[in-house]
């Protein structure tokens, strides 16, 4: 009797951990997300890129493929058959999707090195451009200053020959003044001039007029138009 009342004892002791590892197991396993399929990735994958609005510029072509190819595997997917044609439709449109994005950025980058070359080119024109402009600007100023001299040049040059000019006339002057007087004194000597403190005394010797006449006679005239001369 007591064998008897021990054995199933024992038997409870050994199914109760086991019963412990069963529990276990299902909560694991009520506790782990199912899987994403392939299909709803690639309907993930799909919506991403047509919110992109630079997928839908740049790859249009390529998202409507990826599109197509997604429709494919909706289709089958609700027509019930088998899932490794699903996953192989859906798998092909995720790649579609992959390449539209991959173009889009591809051709991003190439638009913004086109910029990016585009903006050195402007960069350059602008530098040669404000090069140019200087160089006008100190040619022009060149020019100014190679005017001013030229025109600096030709007023000395009117200059020196008005001062010529002067020169010449001043001499013509000299020359003119120093004849009349060599040529007074030689009159003054004809008429026997003299200095005196009272000032230059001239004696006309000869009876210049007959009585009670107002006419010179023929003789002193010569020597009142030699006086004449001098006293202009």
């Amino acid at each position: 009797m007591t064998t008897n009342v021990k054995e199933p004892s024992m038997l409870n002791h050994r199914l109760f951990p086991l019963s412990l590892i069963a529990l276990a197991t299902l909560a694991a396993c009520a506790m782990t997300p199912p899987k994403e399929s392939l299909l709803e990735q690639a309907r993930g994958s799909y919506a991403t890129a047509q919110s992109d609005p630079q997928v839908v510029k740049f790859a249009t072509d390529e998202l409507n493929q990826a599109g197509a190819a997604l429709n494919k595997a909706n289709d089958a997917w609700t027509k019930g058959e088998s899932a490794a044609q699903v996953d192989q439709l859906a798998y092909l449109a995720k790649q579609r999707v992959a390449i539209a994005q991959e173009t889009t950025k591809q051709k991003t980058a190439d638009l913004a090195a086109a910029s990016a070359s585009t903006e050195r080119e402007r960069i350059r024109l602008d530098a040669r451009t404000t090069e140019a402009d200087e160089a006008q600007r100190k040619a022009a100023t060149a020019q100014r200053n190679a005017d001013a001299s030229q025109r600096s040049a030709e007023a000395s040059q009117r200059s020196a020959e008005a001062s010529q000019r002067e020169a010449v006339a001043s001499q013509r002057q000299t020359q003119d003044a120093e004849a009349r007087s060599r040529q007074l004194e030689a009159q003054l000597k004809e008429l026997d001039a003299k200095k005196t403190a009272r000032g230059l005394e001239i004696t006309l010797a000869d009876v210049l007029f007959d009585t009670d006449k107002a006419q010179l006679r023929s003789g002193g005239r010569g020597d009142v138009q030699v006086l004449v001369g001098i006293l202009k």
